[in-house]
């Protein structure tokens, strides 16, 4: 027996409190010093009464092996839970047409990944997915003010636009993973403004508007080729602008 810091209840004592006796290594114990020797001796004491009888029950504090087992068994189920969590935490799968890049603390890391199953430090690294294939950005609501100070506005303009997978990494250090809003969106707004202060609303509306899609997308491609090359422009389609409703009435009686 180990030291239970309990003193064991003789038989004549348990018998008091329950009618059925045991005999076996663990015993029930009271607050006081080794639980085998309170125990044989108060039996020696007692011999008329069962000599070395205890009344049988598990001392909290004298661990057996059935104890020990159960806690062991916790403790692999904790292990196996957290490793369970760290391995669904670790992979990760990156579609075809897109590039995983990585960051660790909040800092880019040079790897970069192509489509399929991957694996990366649980709750340290993290990983936004990049497109690669063809995909159109949609700019909408661009007000726009031409030379003669009458402001329109288009609607939706669509840029059609692909990113170059070996020009991911530089792309995304230096526009961040969300570039199209940089490179695209506000690019968009700003050159369209370009053309439109520079042109009549007669231009802009009739003349000239059949050239619009394509002025936007060689300008657009000259930036993005000095800026972030390896993002390339297919194509803009630019929807009629809205004009105010008397200078519409005019045109429309023309």
């Amino acid at each position: 027996m180990r030291q239970c810091g309990f003193r064991a209840v003789t038989l004549s004592k348990a018998k008091k409190k329950q009618k059925k006796q045991f005999t076996g290594r663990y015993m029930r114990c009271l607050p006081g010093g080794n639980a085998t020797e309170d125990c044989l001796s108060t039996a020696n004491k007692r011999k008329r009464r069962r000599r070395g009888s205890c009344y049988f029950t598990v001392c909290p504090y004298n661990f057996g092996p059935n104890y020990k087992m159960a806690q062991w068994g916790a403790i692999f189920s904790i292990i196996a839970a957290l490793g369970g969590a760290g391995l669904l935490a670790s992979v990760h799968k990156i579609d075809e047409g897109h590039t995983g890049v990585y960051y660790r603390g909040g800092a880019l890391l040079t790897t970069t990944s192509g489509p399929g199953f991957h694996l990366m430090l649980p709750f340290i690294t993290t990983y936004k997915s990049v497109q690669t294939t063809l995909q159109t950005d949609e700019v909408k609501n661009v007000p726009c003010g031409t030379s003669g100070g009458v402001m329109i506005y288009f609607d939706r303009i669509e840029v059609v636009n692909y990113l170059v997978p070996s020009a991911v990494y530089d792309i995304v250090r230096n526009f961040t993973a969300d570039y199209d809003k940089a490179l695209i969106f506000n690019k968009v707004h700003h050159e369209l403004n370009q053309f439109c202060s520079v042109h009549s609303l007669q231009d802009v509306y009739i003349g000239l508007f059949d050239q619009i899609d394509e002025n936007l997308k060689l300008t657009l491609q000259e930036d993005l080729t000095n800026m972030a090359p390896g993002l390339i422009i297919q194509a803009v389609r630019v929807t009629k602008p809205n004009i105010p409703e008397s200078i519409r009435r005019n045109y429309e009686l023309m």
